[in-house]
């Protein structure tokens, strides 16, 4: 399952290098693009849904993975929670890191997080888009109101349910969502005693852009998810 960013975004019928859908699927794997609550092109309503409410569209997302796999009669080993895993940029990381402290130990196999947000109310703080998580939770952060709704949706509160190994990836030249947000995620679950691992980009920014890292990009996340499904190629 791939999530995308924004959460202002979409996935569409396009061609992008990154988070390329046919390059996993041309790996072996079944590769689901998801446009849950907050997606641009079905309406404003459906857009504006998302505010003061981050952490709906994780929550959908789990629904729709069991939607792929019920209505569309996906049969063993797919089904296998050990095959199945997430993988986010941007808001689609934060969604991971949400999801990290809402599913069930080894409900997946494991998880990546490229450039995702940890810390709501502090990278409201850091990023260069401040403006847009105040619109987002409808107040600043040192309002007291405020406060609470970032906390409402913040991934760092629930690291004490954290246990899916992850990946973080994350550019040195990120000012969208800053470099301590994938170092904190990474902290926190090697300090919990869970698998992670970390991947810098020191010369990219909030994507990956320049061909060569964009080879090992893919080539280290393909490793991570064959490692944790089991699959051999």
């Amino acid at each position: 399952m791939l999530i995308h960013g924004g959460p202002h975004s979409s996935f569409t019928d396009s061609f992008s290098y990154r988070w390329n859908p046919q390059l996993f699927a041309s790996h072996g794997y079944i590769t689901v693009q998801f446009n849950p609550t907050g997606s641009t092109g079905f309406g404003k309503e459906l857009m504006d849904a998302v505010n003061k409410n981050w952490r709906l569209p994780p929550t959908e997302i789990l629904e729709g993975i069991k939607h792929v796999l019920n209505e569309h009669h996906i049969t063993a080993p797919i089904t296998d929670d050990k095959k199945v895993t997430v993988l986010g940029g941007s808001y689609g990381g934060y969604s991971v890191n949400w999801l990290l402290g809402h599913v069930k130990d080894g409900q997946f196999a494991c998880f990546v997080n490229h450039d995702g947000t940890f810390f709501t109310s502090g990278l409201s703080y850091a990023t260069d888009l401040s403006y847009s998580y105040e619109f987002s939770f409808g107040l600043p952060p040192w309002d007291p109101k405020g406060k609470e709704l970032f906390d409402l949706d913040d991934p760092s509160l629930h690291v004490a349910k954290w246990n899916t190994p992850t990946l973080f990836i994350h550019g040195g030249l990120d000012y969208r969502c800053t470099l301590d947000q994938s170092l904190a995620g990474f902290t926190a679950l090697r300090r919990r005693g869970v698998e992670s691992r970390f991947m810098y980009f020191p010369d990219e920014n909030h994507w990956t852009l320049k061909p060569a890292n964009s080879i090992k990009w893919y080539d280290t996340v393909l490793e991570w998810l064959d490692e944790h499904t089991g699959r051999i190629v």
